[in-house]
């Protein structure tokens, strides 16, 4: 039974993709039962040497692997260009550079999982995560309580994890170049659907990915989105601009003091 597909979306990262197979085999390899683990790899035609390295990937217990290489607009049209090949009950992004935390218990995940199947106002499982400036600064992001009235991303994406009919049904924008992932989330919560928290650690992801390097942009597509969403008062939309500003600024705070 194939409970969980993660997928890793890349393009020219061949040793942090390297990083992230390495983890999800070491997490894999702890899962007692009979689930397995599909790892579906979305590569964007690189020309780093990445293809030819999965080309030479051996089968792994535990693990089922399959990839592509195509061309496509961006990430949000390669997450959803993976979908259709994904079998798992649940989905996860986990995209290259990205590690699943090396003290996380598949075991207890699945569990999760399997609490969550049943439930059909339940859109997904939002887990912790750790983000790692430079390796001097490590900060836990726990999940966040959600609703129509308080939308908010669950969790980071590297930590999300989607039943797949939600996401055969709800494909992301390809308009956006970084607040994607959470347009996509204010559609979902915005039809009154729910995501189970859970105090596990999943992943691990770096502080220099696209959003700290472009963070005006990172804002304006927020606020954009906040407000396309929203339906209170402007009191509160002040609020919540406020709550971003602040969040984005402390962000690049502590990315300047980890150099």
């Amino acid at each position: 039974m194939i409970i969980l597909s993660i997928i890793t979306v890349v393009k020219n990262d061949k040793v942090g993709l390297q990083n992230t197979i390495g983890s999800i085999n070491s997490w894999a390899a702890k899962i007692s039962g009979r689930y397995y683990i599909e790892h579906i790899i979305k590569d964007g035609n690189s020309d780093d040497g990445t293809l030819e390295y999965l080309e030479s990937l051996e089968k792994k217990i535990g693990v089922i692997r399959s990839y592509i290489s195509s061309p496509d607009k961006g990430i949000y049209d390669a997450m959803n260009a993976s979908i259709p090949l994904s079998n798992g009950l649940f989905v996860n992004y986990l995209n290259a550079g990205d590690v699943i935390h090396p003290e996380s218990n598949p075991n207890f995940l699945i569990d999760d999982l399997l609490k969550c199947a049943t439930e059909k106002n339940l859109a997904g499982l939002a887990c912790s995560a750790i983000i790692n400036f430079n390796n001097r600064l490590h900060i836990n992001i726990k999940p966040k309580i959600v609703s129509p009235s308080n939308l908010r991303m669950p969790s980071v994406h590297q930590s999300m994890f989607y039943k797949n009919t939600i996401l055969n049904e709800y494909e992301y924008s390809i308009d956006y170049k970084i607040c994607g992932d959470f347009e996509h989330a204010c559609r979902i919560i915005s039809d009154n659907l729910i995501f189970l928290r859970s105090g596990i650690v999943f992943s691990v992801f770096g502080s220099d990915g696209i959003s700290s390097l472009r963070p005006l942009l990172l804002f304006k597509e927020s606020f954009f989105i906040s407000n396309k969403f929203s339906n209170e008062g402007w009191v509160l939309r002040l609020l919540t601009i406020s709550r971003l500003f602040f969040s984005i600024s402390i962000f690049q705070i502590l990315k300047f003091l980890s150099r």
